[in-house]
């Protein structure tokens, strides 16, 4: 908690994080060719970190974010598991196209194009998502999920980023 009561999930290089439920704390790097990634679950006495030597992964999971992570989780017994998709028909998916506000000057973008489910946050790349339930969708190449919520009359109010384990809630622009 900060001086004016804010919250902050971020200090001195760590940021607070969860593990498959568990509290943790990293810190990422990269310089001149290097990434690197490191994290600690302390109730379990795990430390992990990854030095790559590459500027760019080939791939998100092969981020070392992505690797240390997973690595940690099964260190503490609790592994990750990947998500599963379920079936949706295509325009069962437009009443969640649109865009939301994840922060000033930040927006997600969702829609859908050629069968497939996109969302791209502003000065980001666009990402795949698939449904895992009627309103939860996961990233195919990032570690992230969206969550649609609805008001009172039953249309999307808002969408919520659920990624590092925080809850990013951005409500639907009209």
């Amino acid at each position: 908690t900060l001086t004016d009561g804010s919250v902050s999930r971020y200090g001195y290089g760590w940021g607070i994080r969860s593990v498959s439920g568990a509290h943790a704390i990293a810190h990422s790097g990269g310089i001149n060719g290097f990434l690197s990634y490191a994290i600690r679950v302390p109730e379990y006495g795990v430390y992990v970190a990854v030095l790559t030597n590459r500027s760019s992964p080939a791939s998100s999971s092969a981020t070392p974010a992505f690797i240390a992570e997973r690595v940690a989780a099964i260190a503490i017994g609790k592994p990750i598991v990947d998500p599963k998709a379920i079936a949706m028909a295509p325009e069962a998916f437009d009443r969640f196209a649109g865009s939301y506000a994840l922060a000033p000057g930040i927006t997600m973008t969702v829609w859908r194009e050629a069968g497939k489910f996109f969302a791209q946050a502003t000065g980001q790349g666009r990402v795949e998502i698939a449904p895992e339930s009627e309103t939860l969708f996961f990233a195919k190449t990032v570690d992230a999920k969206l969550r649609f919520e609805s008001d009172a009359e039953g249309k999307v109010a808002q969408m919520v980023l659920l990624q590092g384990g925080r809850e990013t809630k951005a409500p639907r622009n009209p």
